[in-house]
């Protein structure tokens, strides 16, 4: 039997969905209230994905007032976040539905990148498995040529591969490679050990970016090797405000920025000092290939490159990289 309800005449009150977090009234990695405020982004035509986001979630033509995101960086531990910051109902529904994202972005060439991971393992003493954690590796492709470069070389007669990601792909077993794909880490057995984990262009899109960095430290073996990259673009928002113009920032695609200091600092902030030691700290790999955008691939170097002689104190890197080992 269906009751209809004159909703003014009864009172009825129905709930708006709410599609944002509560803010954040301190800092949401260390729990600092030593927080900066640098700016707000806005609806608008110059910053398309935050537009993307509310269309997708249906609040473009909403009497309800939308809320004025706010960008913050944190002085004890230095990282960036956005505030408010959606649920997550609301952010599966923008990635189930926003076709700009993902599978769209210009990658990074899988064996280019293997290689450039390849050269902060050291030196390695052969082994019969070599296990990889690939945390938001889509379909395992860098993992893949990572694995094949440790057999061609002889340092591994087997390698094991766990990616993690949303959208899975079909397991794989050939070649003295296999390869298991989870859609969350608490999936993989708690057992399980790996040789090296990487993190890559992952964090600043989870909303519990210190958690997982926790539990990507403990899945590494003794000795084992953490390699992370993230986004470092706060500082251009900053210096682009300061002239008077706008630098379009990627909400809610990213919900933190994890730049130099950030990183100096991340096993001090999470006290983990006793069992990790930084051992790898710099800007991250020029993205653009030369051969496909050579421009852009010079201009990007040559934005870099005072970052290669000063290290963290100079922010317009536009990424960061880190190795972590388990001591």
């Amino acid at each position: 039997m269906e009751i209809a309800l004159n909703k003014e005449k009864h009172g009825v009150v129905i709930p708006e969905e709410n599609y944002f977090e509560k803010a954040f009234e301190g800092c949401p990695f260390c729990g600092s209230s030593s927080i900066k405020y640098i700016g707000n982004i806005h609806s608008s035509p110059d910053i398309n994905i935050y537009t993307d986001f509310l269309t997708i979630i249906g609040t473009t033509h909403s009497d309800r007032p939308l809320p004025d995101i706010k960008i913050y960086t944190c002085n004890n531990c230095f990282i960036g976040f956005f505030n408010p910051q959606p649920t997550e109902k609301s952010l599966k529904e923008f990635y189930a539905n926003d076709d700009k994202g993902e599978n769209t972005r210009k990658k990074i060439d899988p064996r280019r990148f293997a290689n450039h991971i390849l050269k902060y393992l050291g030196n390695l003493s052969p082994r019969e498995t070599f296990r990889i954690l690939d945390f938001g590796g889509g379909d395992g492709a860098v993992s893949q040529c990572l694995g094949q470069s440790l057999l061609s070389s002889g340092i591994a007669m087997k390698i094991d591969i766990s990616v993690v990601d949303y959208n899975t792909v079909p397991d794989r077993n050939e070649n003295s490679i296999s390869q298991c794909s989870y859609k969350t880490l608490d999936q993989i057995p708690l057992s399980d050990e790996f040789d090296i984990v990487i993190a890559s262009a992952i964090l600043e899109h989870l909303k519990n970016p210190r958690q997982t960095i926790s539990l990507l430290l403990q899945k590494m073996k003794k000795q084992g090797i953490f390699y992370a990259r993230t986004p470092y673009s706060f500082p251009f928002y900053k210096g682009f405000k300061r002239l008077g113009k706008t630098f379009g920032m990627p909400y809610p695609a990213h919900l933190f920025d994890m730049g130099s200091y950030f990183w100096s600092d991340l096993l001090k902030t999470m006290n983990l000092t006793a069992d990790y030691r930084m051992k790898e700290c710099h800007t991250s790999l020029v993205h653009a290939e030369f051969r496909e955008r050579p421009l852009l691939n010079i201009l990007s170097h040559f934005v870099k490159l005072p970052s290669y002689l000063v290290g963290k104190y100079y922010p317009f890197s536009g990424g960061w990289e880190v190795v972590i080992e388990q001591i």
